[in-house]
């Protein structure tokens, strides 16, 4: 019997069929799991690295607000490419004056869900290329519910999206010819647009190029022109974020010297050596750890050094080499996170369908076990966000009662309890607010958005940061690297509703 078969909603991932209705129906799942688990696990980088930045851009002619450190013109660390791209539905939402707050809060995780389903559609193919469809389906399957994919991959980070760029470059990596075809372009594109988007990703493609020059010197032009499309689009790049800055600025290379050269990032937290191998278990599966998926990975390697991936799959194991070479760059490295590892661990879900479908074809009578046994993984894993989510979620009782109901389905940045009870009323809130958006943590501040519509004429709209929860770089500060930033950020005025206030 074919396997598909024994594979829940296989039969809604037929990519060769029906591909635009299973896109559709992993947009569903994908928007819906960031919906419902949207504060799960809340990082604040899910709210600075995108959210925030987007929300100014298209609001920033009514929008009294401050950057957080990394978007201070002193430091620019980050490129106004991925926020943009988030600010596009909100920019709609206020030209067609439908900025409500269920679509303002949640527009943003629709674009980033959409980035999210291209990772899994070219994970797909990739994996179909590599390891064969059922394989693949599995894979998709596993990636799908996986809740380490909802807490890192599914948020407005820009790990997830450096993933999704990751897997599309790799897919066209492994369809390259030595010429500047198609393939070649779209995963210079890829690539590029990775490093843009996040700084660090360009370390595991090194080995990868430079293999591609050794096997074949015939790659040598192609690689000489896609590095002339590349250094085009970074300039691109380049200009909009000195023009979004206010000065010439590179901030791939600010990024660098900060976390690198200075290595500032050690003040955020140090992590030994063998913080990702340690890591990998939970951040793979809650099930099985990563017993099976390191098997898979063993087996890949040695069936593809072989040969034995079929044709027009090269024996260079590209996967493996693309792997070490991002856990080595990330280990050397003293501040270390288990997002960091965001374009690794798809290829680790691969490995772990490529074990499965092994097991069953040498012993076609497990199959019929793999049905319940991947349903009890993905009511394991959804249970697991739900019961996380309710116990962090009772910090967010303020801002819901703040809207009175008015937004039921309001999907905040929050998951840790506000502290010292804040009273809103005296921050001089309107009753017209529609939708809040809350980040706070041990670690940050409260950072409170409260959005009227703009074509309800109902005064301008304010970015408001309360005054018992200033920016973190102003406040009283846990983390050793905010007390260090502390230093090199100079006093800015916050004006809020009603009174102005100057903090050093």
């Amino acid at each position: 019997a074919d396997l598909a078969t024994h594979i829940p909603f296989a039969a809604y991932l037929d990519f060769e069929r029906q591909p635009y209705r299973a896109a559709l129906r992993l947009l569903a799942i994908r928007l819906g799991l960031a919906i419902v688990f949207g504060d799960k696990s809340f990082h604040p980088d899910q709210a600075w690295q995108g959210p925030e930045v987007a929300y100014k851009l298209a609001f920033g002619d009514q929008v009294a607000s401050v950057d957080t450190w990394e978007w201070v013109d002193q430091y620019a660390l980050r490129t106004y490419l991925y926020p943009f791209v988030l600010s596009l539905p909100l920019r709609l939402l206020r030209a067609l004056a439908l900025d409500h707050g269920w679509l303002v809060a949640n527009s943003v995780l629709l674009v980033n869900s959409l980035i999210q389903v291209a990772g899994d559609i070219y994970m797909y193919r990739l994996s179909e290329a590599m390891v064969g469809r059922e394989a693949a389906q599995v894979t998709v399957t596993y990636l799908l519910f996986n809740r380490r994919s909802s807490e890192i991959l599914g948020k407005t980070l820009t790990n997830g999206v450096e993933a999704s760029l990751c897997i599309a470059a790799l897919y066209y990596y492994s369809q390259l010819k030595p010429r500047f075809d198609r393939s070649m372009l779209l995963m210079t594109l890829a690539i590029t647009l990775a490093f843009i988007v996040r700084s660090s990703s360009l370390v595991g493609w090194v080995p990868l190029a430079l293999f591609r020059l050794a096997s074949d010197p015939r790659f040598l032009p192609a690689i000489a022109q896609a590095s002339v499309f590349a250094l085009g689009l970074l300039a691109l790049s380049v200009l909009n974020d000195s023009i979004q800055y206010g000065r010439f600025t590179v901030p791939q290379f600010n990024f660098v010297f900060v976390n690198v050269v200075e290595n500032i990032s050690k003040y955020f937290g140090v992590e030994p050596g063998h913080y990702y191998l340690a890591e990998l278990p939970a951040f793979v599966s809650s099930l099985d750890g990563i017993t099976i998926a390191g098997f898979g990975f063993c087996q890949l390697l040695v069936v593809q050094v072989q040969g034995g991936l079929g044709r027009g799959v090269t024996r260079f194991p590209f996967v493996h080499a693309f792997v070490a070479a991002n856990l080595g760059v990330l280990t050397s490295v003293e501040h270390k996170e288990q997002r960091f590892m965001a374009p690794v661990f798809p290829l680790l879900g691969m490995a772990w369908a490529l074990a499965w479908v092994t097991l069953f074809r040498v012993l076609p009578w497990t199959r019929r076990f793999f049905k319940p046994l991947l349903l009890v993984f993905i009511f394991k894993e959804i249970g697991m966000l739900s019961k996380v989510q309710l116990n962090e979620s009772q910090g967010d009782r303020e801002a819901y009662d703040l809207v009175n109901g008015r937004s039921e389905l309001l999907t905040d940045y929050s998951s840790h309890p506000l502290r010292g009870s804040p009273d809103f009323s005296d921050a001089g809130i309107s009753q017209d607010v529609q939708s809040v958006f809350l980040s706070s943590k041990y670690d940050t501040p409260v950072t409170t958005w409260l959005h009227s519509p703009v074509s309800e004429g109902r005064g301008q709209v304010t970015a408001l940061y309360e005054f018992f929860a200033q920016p973190h770089f102003m406040c009283i500060k846990h983390f050793w690297g905010h007390r260090h930033l502390e230093r090199e950020v100079p006093g800015l005025k916050l004006r809020f509703e009603g009174y102005t206030s100057e903090y050093q």
